[in-house]
């Protein structure tokens, strides 16, 4: 079910830029092609992250206009994900360490000030089910 209400606005704004200014491949400069913006839920509210995006532009390159992001995305959330780690890391510990059932998590996910839906929390079961392979007795 698509979202009833416009999703507030981000208390606070990272900015994520990428370590590497060189090309592995070719050694030259990257250039910043582009910014790139996502809005994460986490446990301390929603957070937009505001993404330097660089690619290679040696037209001989392998890498050429292969986008180069900041490494420092992937410890925020999973690519495509609009929760953070620490909310799909809340809900494995609840369900795995504490065999809550998904009722169970999504109330106590609510009393944390975060706003998902039951469906969503299920759906998180199932993507730690996948990354982690199958959970000892689940």
């Amino acid at each position: 079910m698509a979202r009833r209400q416009a999703r507030p606005a981000a208390q606070r704004e990272v900015r994520l830029t990428p370590l590497r200014e060189q090309c592995v491949s070719c050694g030259e400069r990257l250039w910043v092609a582009y910014h790139a913006q996502r809005t994460l839920m986490t446990l301390r509210g929603l957070v937009r992250l505001r993404l330097v995006v660089r690619r290679c532009r040696n037209a001989e390159c392998a890498l050429y206009h292969v986008p180069y992001r900041a490494e420092e995305e992937g410890a925020w959330a999973l690519p495509h994900g609009e929760f953070g780690l620490d909310i799909i890391t809340v809900i494995g510990q609840l369900r795995y360490g504490e065999h809550r059932s998904i009722p169970e998590i999504h109330q106590r996910l609510e009393s944390r000030g975060v706003s998902i839906a039951p469906r969503t929390v299920t759906e998180r079961h199932g993507t730690l089910r996948r990354v982690g392979g199958a959970a000892p007795g689940g």
